[in-house]
């Protein structure tokens, strides 16, 4: 359907303007050029992605549910997968009674041909996975995606999770037992019940005297705030709600101007 509206758009700007852009002129190359490249992108995405892009293929070896609606999942892939810690990857399961289309899962740790996925359950897909995903079924995976990765930041750093956000920072916590660089974390939830990772967390700070853990559970202390907070010049990533990220981004650079931010956000169900 969106191949053919794209067909029927450009087809609807010949009618108007065909006169000038069938003509040999640059506005007339440009649209040439850029109609080419959209044909071939969108005949892609929709006849080839699918089929082609998703080069690791695996299956579910390890199901834990670590609260009362998020799931990580193991699996084993059929070669090694290469990502930075932060990133996403999409996702395809082959079971019975799951949609083939592919969803974007946070990467919460892996090495070579292990990877781990923490999925909350937020919409039908995602309660579908917590409820009926089983061991041995099928999958295939895209490579990894985003740009929210601590590596490529300063050695002081300030990060910011809320909710289900906290899974990007997982993947770098797994993966240096022996920390780096010196982090100050906020990790903000509703309530203990609804958090995760608790127990790795407090144990990773009592290992790395580096690692600054700030707990905020909003029930007991209310929302997370940065006002009173001393933000120096350097890298704050962020990952959680888009109007909680919001709020404090604007903190941070009420605080300080030259604070560098990073936030990676998706949603789906």
């Amino acid at each position: 359907m969106v191949y053919l509206s794209y067909i029927f758009g450009l087809f609807h700007v010949l009618m108007i303007m065909g006169n000038r852009l069938l003509s040999f002129s640059f506005l007339g190359l440009i649209f040439g050029i850029y109609s080419i490249l959209g044909l071939l992108a969108d005949f892609y995405i929709i006849f080839l992605y699918q089929k082609v892009g998703f080069t690791y293929l695996g299956k579910i070896v390890g199901i834990k549910h670590l609260n009362h609606d998020t799931t990580e999942i193991e699996m084993e892939l059929s070669h090694p997968f290469n990502y930075d810690y932060g990133q996403f990857a999409f996702l395809k399961i082959f079971q019975k009674g799951f949609e083939t289309a592919p969803h974007p899962l946070s990467i919460s740790g892996g090495q070579r041909r292990t990877l781990y996925f923490t999925v909350k359950n937020s919409g039908d897909h995602t309660k579908n996975i917590y409820d009926k995903l089983q061991i041995g079924s099928k999958i295939a995976v895209d490579r990894a995606y985003g740009h929210m990765t601590m590596e490529h930041g300063s050695k002081q750093q300030i990060w910011i999770a809320g909710g289900i956000g906290i899974t990007p920072f997982i993947s770098y916590i797994r993966e240096h037992p022996i920390l780096d660089r010196n982090v100050r974390f906020y990790y903000s939830f509703r309530g203990e019940e609804n958090a995760v990772y608790l127990d790795l967390l407090r144990e990773y700070a009592r290992q790395n005297a580096n690692f600054d853990l700030r707990l905020v559970d909003s029930n007991e202390n209310g929302y997370l705030t940065l006002e009173q907070e001393e933000i120096p010049d350097q890298t704050t990533v962020r990952s959680g709600p888009l109007p909680m990220m919001k709020a404090l981004a604007k903190q941070i650079k009420k605080k300080n101007l030259k604070a560098k931010l990073t936030y990676e956000g998706f949603k789906f169900k």
